[in-house]
């Protein structure tokens, strides 16, 4: 066994989702528009790994690897940065093809993403969840990144005419109200590798 396995042995960590999970409608109708854009895909043409609608949510806060230990203290001082909050009402409109750019290399589109309207209205208790991740691990720095509710994954795209057609009927499409009470707190990965489980909810920071 090699110095670094050991020490992951010795301390195992965490990696968890502070994110606002979807009302089943909600979840339903994103499933249907990314189910009708399933079937114009080529697997030759573009490679998509489509997120099971069943865990659709909006990230507020990815960890980094937390220890384990830590975990309880961190979720009390977040249930504290939450509480009083007052609920905050966002909808789900449209689907957009995201587009970033890798070191030296041009734009592509590499996800699918649902745009929330309203989600500004959750910078602040962004701000305020950031800054507990920070006291637990000082060098945390949160994603300067859009909220958005993940629809697709693409390792390759090549957008094609049957999919444009697709496309175009979700791109205004208004796929609900999501009223905000409450964050979830989800465990990444679970290490039982189930594909169709890659979020296990563990805890909620309730507002009131």
């Amino acid at each position: 066994m090699n110095e670094q396995s050991s020490v992951k042995d010795l301390l195992p960590y965490e990696e968890l989702v502070v994110a606002v999970e979807l009302p089943s409608a909600v979840a339903a109708r994103l499933g249907q528009a990314a189910g009708a854009l399933r079937k114009t895909v080529n697997p030759v043409q573009m490679r998509i790994f489509w997120i099971p609608p069943t865990v659709s949510h909006i990230s507020l806060l990815y960890t980094p690897r937390i220890r384990t230990d830590m975990v309880p203290t961190m979720l009390e001082l977040m249930k504290g940065a939450v509480a009083g909050t007052a609920p905050v009402t966002l909808r789900i409109r449209g689907l957009e093809l995201h587009q970033e750019a890798g070191e030296g290399e041009p734009e592509s589109v590499n996800a699918i993403w649902a745009r929330v309207v309203g989600a500004e209205a959750l910078s602040g208790l962004q701000s305020s969840l950031a800054d507990v991740v920070g006291e637990i691990d000082a060098g945390f720095a949160p994603p300067d990144i859009r909220l958005h509710v993940p629809v697709a994954l693409a390792d390759e795209f090549n957008n094609t005419r049957e999919f444009a057609s697709a496309f175009v009927e979700w791109q205004d499409y208004d796929f609900g109200e999501v009223v905000v009470n409450q964050l979830a707190v989800l465990r990444a990965n679970p290490r039982q590798g189930d594909k169709d489980r890659p979020f296990v909810a563990i805890d909620t920071l309730p507002f009131a």
